[in-house]
């Protein structure tokens, strides 16, 4: 089982990399986090498919017509009138 906190030591490991800091094995054992996540399927459809697929599903439960008009308040300047 992958340690709950194991994205930030992979984000660490990333920033280390990107400093010059790390060393192969801080690369080695990075990679391998990467890899078994993507191995795990559970993994991926609760961080990626499920959010995506219940965007889609709540936005056309929720979808609406025409949306309203704002109304909008405007002082009359010379820099409003650039606006308008």
């Amino acid at each position: 089982m992958i340690d709950k906190n194991w994205t930030w030591a992979f984000a660490a490991i990333i920033a280390l990399t990107l400093t010059g800091a790390c060393r192969a094995d801080d690369k080695a054992v990075a990679g391998q986090a990467f890899l078994e996540f993507w191995w795990s399927p559970a993994a991926v459809f609760w961080t990626y498919g499920f959010p995506l697929m219940m965007a889609v599903v709540l936005g056309f439960a929720f979808q609406s017509g025409e949306p309203e008009p704002v109304p909008v308040g405007v002082v009359d300047s010379p820099v409003a009138r650039t606006f308008l």
